[in-house]
């Protein structure tokens, strides 16, 4: 038995090379048969995957698959956590609730995900002291993510002072790193903080130096959807100052990256700006 896992494992891990998400779906399957700890990283990078690409009805069968996974104890908070990000992002929150209720107390993830659903029920005010709260319970380099959260959430709610302290604070922590991709991912969050606080010029300057940041890390290490999100912003701050043609390119160009990389939610972003250019 052991042998024929071996065999669809790699039968399928060629087929999930070309792209087919079924095969990869099986690939993950026959591997945990074999190496129940290898296939759970696996199966968090693939729900990790379709999560930042909006791909909801991916991570409905990545949660099918999960009951046919041998368990492994040590990673059932780290399933549990992607499961209710994908119970949010379906609007089954009160599911998403239940399921944070069996993660441990005081957990900085079941935190900040009660602060997500509150944030898709519109309680801004409770999802901003939750992703606060989040910060105070997380440790050491995990600190970060959830800075990134708040600083966003203070973005949206037109705190640009808070999310500006916040985005410096972060970029900080980048650069002691040398963190060249999340250089670029906090300049790219000051840029949004600048533009829309009305200050498009600095907005664009920030901009340009977190795409000049990117494009010296080489590609096949490059965060594309950090590429698109870049681009796209580059769009903005040229229709602001009306160079359509320009914000069109860097619209179109988004969007390739986005249909390549199957993010839904990218693409329908890039379309509307294309539609607007």
């Amino acid at each position: 038995i052991r042998r024929a896992h071996e065999i669809l494992e790699r039968r399928y891990a060629e087929l999930a090379a070309a792209g087919d998400f079924t095969a990869r779906l099986e690939q993950i399957y026959h591997a945990g048969q074999l190496d129940p700890d290898s296939a759970a990283d696996r199966w968090m990078a693939v729900m990790d995957q379709c999560l930042a690409g909006g791909r909801f009805d991916r991570c409905r069968a990545m949660i099918t698959l999960l009951a046919s996974l041998p368990d492994v104890p040590a990673s059932q908070a780290r399933f549990i956590f992607r499961v209710a990000r994908a119970d949010i992002g379906l609007g089954r929150w009160a599911e998403a609730e239940a399921l944070l209720d069996s993660l441990p107390a005081g957990s900085p993830h079941a935190t900040a995900l009660r602060a997500e659903v509150a944030f898709c029920r519109g309680d801004f005010t409770q999802a901003e002291d939750l992703a606060r709260a989040a910060l105070g319970q997380a440790a050491g380099a995990a600190r970060e993510g959830f800075l990134f959260r708040l600083a966003e959430i203070e973005l949206y709610r037109g705190r640009f002072g808070d999310a500006r302290a916040h985005g410096r604070d972060g970029l900080g922590i980048a650069q002691a790193a040398g963190n060249a991709t999340g250089i670029s991912r906090w300049t790219n969050l000051l840029a949004e903080i600048e533009y829309f606080s009305g200050h498009v010029r600095s907005a664009s300057d920030l901009v340009n130096q977190a795409l000049a940041g990117l494009k010296r890390i080489p590609d096949q290490e490059r965060d594309h959807g950090l590429l698109a999100s870049l681009l796209q912003n580059d769009a903005l701050v040229h229709e602001a100052a009306g160079d359509w043609q320009v914000a069109l390119q860097r619209q179109e160009q988004a969007l390739e990256i986005r249909r390549e990389a199957e993010d839904a939610r990218g693409a329908a972003q890039s379309l509307h700006g294309i539609g607007k250019a």
